[in-house]
């Protein structure tokens, strides 16, 4: 069986970005009653596009043990895939700039019936040098005030005896 989602990330910088792709697997696999899950063992096979890229479950970052899908009651609930550049046994060079992973996770039923996932993008941070206050260069400075004292009464000692 084959079906189509849209993922929608919902935080960060790429807030209201979409992706879309679809997931196959053997639905006769899949328990009717109670939690039931589907692997990459099992033929689970995912594509998912977003940013004009398109991911297959062969980008997972744990390929081959994962993706899977988690069901309840025959209906998907949870796509456990993650694609990163920077982590993870099998690395995916993702082209958008400011990306470094993103990840599928809950699932629901929209009322019109189509399926969403939440996604969840990782922005790269940008670092900056945290510059040093004042007071440090000040207690530094006094610091080093306390030594020249210090070596001055001892030579002054040192002089007396």
């Amino acid at each position: 069986m084959t079906q189509d989602f849209t993922a929608i990330a919902q935080v960060g910088e790429f807030s209201g970005t979409i992706g879309s792709g679809s997931f196959t697997y053997d639905d006769a696999l899949i328990e009717s009653i109670g939690p039931d899950s589907t692997a990459i063992d099992e033929g689970l096979m995912i594509e998912f596009t977003l940013f004009g890229q398109t991911f297959f479950e062969t980008n997972d970052i744990d390929f081959p043990e994962l993706p899977a899908a988690d069901f309840f009651n025959g209906e998907v609930t949870f796509l456990d895939f993650i694609v990163a550049e920077t982590f993870g046994e099998n690395l995916t060079d993702i082209t958008q700039g400011g990306i470094f992973s993103f990840s599928l996770g809950l699932v629901q039923t929209s009322i019109e019936g189509s399926l969403i996932s939440e996604l969840f993008i990782n922005e790269n941070l940008e670092v900056s040098p945290i510059p040093v206050p004042a007071a440090a260069w000040l207690f530094g400075s006094a610091l080093l005030g306390f030594v020249g004292l210090r070596r001055k009464s001892l030579k002054t000692t040192a002089d007396n005896v």
